[in-house]
């Protein structure tokens, strides 16, 4: 008797709690506008310009949903436990250009703390899962006088001459050369000779070396391209990046002052609609137009056809050879590390684009998982680019990831890329380096 008595006990408080939860879930639908979707409000934050934003050097937490797009799902994607970023999706008509947030952080103005990151087993574990480990590096600077030099080609070469890592300096004058990338050989320094325009430099094997010559930095020109993903899990904030984008061209366009190409392309997966959709260099108003066209659809699973966007944005361009070379990599999921050859496409890639000039800065969307970030961390090092991600401060999208990085400011994603842009044609300062760096850090800027 008594345990009949607790089961029927037990069930009415099950069904009271369902009630009470049907009652709350209608009070708060009432609260919503006409059409039952609740309205969007942004962040209190987002009345600032910048906000000061940190993170610990902790490891970041595992990405908590794992995106299924595509199949089965129309197109839209399937979030697990994975929460909306400060408030449900706005109407895409309602929304405005220089809303979305963003932070950026170069590991390259931090190499302490990224060499720190780096040693920590779980940390150490994904990039060697990407088979690159970007750990040693030596900084040259090139001037002529006191002024850089830009567009200088420089080389790290073994004793037989054959060359380990290559790149061209910056708008700084400043170029980074890799060894031990496979993190197996552990080569010494002992043997490697540093060469500027091909000539061999009087080095004493520490990790930075400034070299004066008598070269000039060449015309300005800017060769842009944006390498988007447009799988389904994008679905949630495509929209919003190509009303982005499209603001940014138009910025370019108009503060840059010098001659601009633009390449906007897409990329999904294999046995999507496309794989790789490209288009060459052309003008702001052309590429506004291939942007303007695209939609988020296919992929199917997490990962997605990176190694191939990342062969046709370095490979299939017409790259002009005194550029500038920026691109833009905005995507939320990695690649498809498991097939056979992708992280050997991966390397000879970024390899490509660090000596033609290329500077890849993703821009990490919702989705990117902790694996990812170190991929994307890795390429922006190697090609002397810097890492940007989105953040949930703007409201829109889905939950984005907390980087594992220092103190980082948040800033309009909008005006982030068109300083970025600038600073690497030399147009603005530059962002000024942590205090915590050390002099040597500091020269290297």
């Amino acid at each position: 008797m008594k345990t009949s008595t607790l089961k029927i006990l037990k069930i009415t408080a099950v069904a009271l709690l369902l009630v009470v939860a049907c009652l709350v879930q209608a009070a708060c639908s009432g609260l919503a506008p006409e059409g039952g979707a609740p309205s969007f409000k942004p962040s209190a934050r987002d009345d600032a310009a910048s906000i000061s934003g940190s993170k610990s050097e902790g490891g970041p937490e595992m990405w908590s949903g794992e995106v299924m797009d595509g199949e089965g799902m129309g197109g839209e994607a399937y979030l697990g436990d994975v929460d909306v970023g400060g408030g449900e999706e706005p109407p895409e008509n309602d929304f405005q250009s220089g809303t979305l947030t963003a932070g950026e952080w170069s590991d390259l103005l931090n190499w302490d703390f990224w060499s720190k990151h780096l040693l920590k087993n779980e940390i150490y574990a994904l990039a060697e899962g990407w088979k690159i480990i970007a750990r040693d590096r030596i900084c040259v600077t090139v001037l002529n006088g006191g002024e850089p030099v830009r567009n200088v080609k420089v080389e790290l070469a073994d004793e037989q001459g054959q060359t380990v890592w290559a790149s061209v300096t910056d708008h700084k004058g400043r170029a980074y050369l890799f060894y031990n990338l496979d993190g197996k050989t552990a080569q010494t320094k002992e043997g490697l000779s540093v060469l500027v325009n091909g000539q061999k430099q009087e080095w004493d094997g520490s990790d930075s070396i400034t070299v004066q010559t008598g070269l000039a930095s060449p015309q300005l020109e800017l060769d842009l391209l944006l390498m988007v993903d447009t799988t389904g899990s994008m679905s949630d904030e495509l929209t919003y990046i190509q009303k982005e984008l499209e603001s940014v061209l138009k910025r370019i366009n108009s503060e840059i002052g010098v001659s601009l190409k633009i390449s906007v392309n897409f990329y999904r997966d294999d046995g999507d609609e496309y794989v790789v959709r490209s288009y060459d260099f052309t003008t702001v108003e052309a590429a506004m137009s291939q942007l303007a066209k695209e939609y988020a659809d296919g992929g199917g699973d997490y990962p997605e056809a990176v190694h191939k966007a990342l062969e046709d944005a370095v490979s299939n361009h017409s790259w002009r050879q005194g550029s500038v070379k920026i691109m833009f990599f905005v995507l939320d999921a990695p690649a498809h590390q498991d097939q056979k050859g992708v992280c050997e496409s991966l390397m000879s890639s970024v390899s490509a684009a660090s000596a033609a000039g290329i500077r890849i800065i993703p821009v990490a969307a919702s989705g990117v998982d902790s694996s990812t970030e170190i991929m994307l961390r890795t390429f922006a090092i190697l090609t002397g680019g810097t890492y940007t991600f989105l953040t949930d401060d703007s409201g829109y999208g889905y939950s984005h990831l907390e980087p594992s990085v220092g103190d980082y400011e948040v800033e309009k994603l909008n005006d982030l890329m068109v300083r970025l842009v600038l600073e690497y044609c030399g147009k603005a300062p530059a962002k000024p380096a942590p205090q915590e760096q050390t002099q040597d850090q500091s020269q290297d800027q």
